[in-house]
C-alpha cells in the first residue's frame, strides 16, 4: 500500500495554552505486543494550508487558540488505514453521521441518517 507521502502535507493540531489538555496518563493503544501512545490529531491536505485564520475557543473562562503546525509526514501509515480509523471514530464512536468531509450529501439522503417524515 502507498501512503502518498510525497503528495500530502501533514499538520499536527495543537491547542494553547495546554491548560486542561495535558495529562500525565496519555491514552495507550496496545496492539500486537506493542504499546502506542495517542498524542493527538493530525490533518493531511493535498495542498499547503496557508493563511489559516486563528481559531479561538473560550472554555471555562480560558481563551484557547488552535494551531496547525506543519510536520514531516509519518512513514508508518497508509491512507486507507486512516480512512477506516476516521470512519470508526467519527461515525461509530462519535455518531457524527451527517458530517461529510468528501462533498455534498446526495439528494436522496445519506446512509445512516433518519428522515423526519412529519
Amino acid at each position: 500500500m502507498n501512503n502518498n507521502s510525497g503528495k500530502l502535507f501533514h499538520y499536527r493540531i495543537t491547542v494553547s495554552p495546554p491548560t486542561n489538555f495535558l495529562t500525565d496518563r496519555p491514552t495507550v493503544i496496545e496492539y500486537d505486543d506493542h504499546e502506542y501512545l495517542f498524542e493527538g490529531f493530525s490533518v493531511y491536505s493535498h495542498t499547503p494550508l496557508t493563511n489559516i485564520p486563528l481559531c479561538r475557543v473560550i472554555r471555562f473562562n480560558i481563551d484557547y487558540t488552535i494551531h496547525f503546525i506543519e510536520e514531516m509526514t509519518p512513514e508508518n501509515y497508509c491512507v486507507r488505514g486512516l480512512e477506516l480509523f476516521a470512519s470508526y471514530l467519527f461515525q461509530d464512536v462519535l455518531e457524527l453521521y451527517d458530517w461529510n468531509l468528501t462533498g455534498k450529501i446526495p439528494k436522496k439522503g445519506f446512509e445512516g441518517l433518519q428522515e423526519n417524515k412529519s
